[in-house]
Formats: C-alpha cells, structure tokens, sequence
C-alpha cells in the first residue's frame, strides 16, 4: 500500500506520470496548469497535475515541493482525520524524500 493520498483515491499508477506531463506540454506546464487549479482552490485535481509532475521528473524540486503546499492545504481542510492525517504525512514525504522513498520515523533515546 502506499500513503500518496492521490493514488490511495486514483486509477491512474505512477508510471504513466511520463506520458501525461509529455501530452500536457512537460513538467514545466503541468506545474503552471497545476497553479491555475490552486488559485481557483481546486486543490484536488491541483494535486492530481502536481502527482504526475513529480512522478515524470523525481528531480525537479519545484516538482517536489508543490505538492507539499497543496497537500498542507488538503490536510488542513479536510474533516475527516485519516484523510487529514494522511495528506499531511504526503506533504511531509514531499518535503523530505524523493516519490518511493518512505519517511522513516526515529524514537529518541
């Protein structure tokens, strides 16, 4: 199982996130298109764009860090606290690691 929220509630794997950011223009446009979605607080489908960004180039951190700030937004709004829990924890991913990579927790001694 993963915890990217978008793909918890999506059909759409990972591996295709190529072939939509090429039939949208790139990475580069899908990002701009992505902040029309934002501004017109369409977060959701904002995210959506934002997945296949990072997943078509794991390396462009502008890539990286959008997500984080849409899914801070989705987490803080959302009710229910699993989904609430689950897009802040996606955000904190974002900010941290690269997509696949999982966030380690580390206890204190």
């Amino acid at each position: 199982m993963t915890a990217i929220p978008l793909i918890l509630r999506s059909t759409q794997p990972p591996p295709s996130a190529k072939r939509y950011a090429s039939s949208m223009g790139g990475t580069t446009a899908v990002i701009e298109k992505a902040n029309k979605y934002v501004a017109r607080r369409d977060l959701r489908f904002a995210a959506t764009l934002l997945n296949h960004a990072v997943f078509a180039d794991p390396d462009d951190e502008e890539a990286k860090e959008k997500p984080a700030c849409v899914y801070d937004k989705l987490g803080h709004g959302a009710e229910n606290a699993t989904w609430r829990n689950l897009y802040l924890v996606g955000a904190l991913d974002c900010k941290r690691a690269s997509p696949g990579q999982r966030t380690r927790s580390r206890r204190r001694q």
